[in-house]
């Protein structure tokens, strides 16, 4: 049998792993352009979130305020109602397993 060159079948199918546009060094080079866009804008959010919160920092004090007093609300009647809950299923749960003394 005479040698022959191995085809490898799948060498077309793993070309794109070799092509230059994949490496990380063609991907940092071109990811400058957007990133720099995207690290500009977010640095204007941050400098319109600065001068917004001082201009707003008298109503914070009113808003958390109302805010604990919703926040104490929700609190209590969730206590309430797991407690309920809970007493309940424990109740059944004893009703259900106990041995009868009837």
């Amino acid at each position: 049998m005479p040698s022959q060159k191995l085809h490898d079948p799948w060498a077309k199918r793993e070309a794109w792993r070799n092509a230059p546009h994949f490496s990380p060094r063609y991907s940092l080079r071109h990811a400058w352009p957007g990133l720099s866009w995207g690290i500009g804008a977010f640095i204007i959010y941050l400098g319109i979130d600065a001068v917004t919160s001082r201009m707003n920092a008298h109503d914070k004090h009113i808003e958390t305020k109302e805010s604990q007093a919703q926040t104490d609300l929700l609190y209590n009647l969730s206590e309430k109602l797991f407690h309920n809950y809970f007493t309940t299923i424990s109740q059944l749960f004893h009703n259900d397993f106990s041995p009868n003394h009837n």
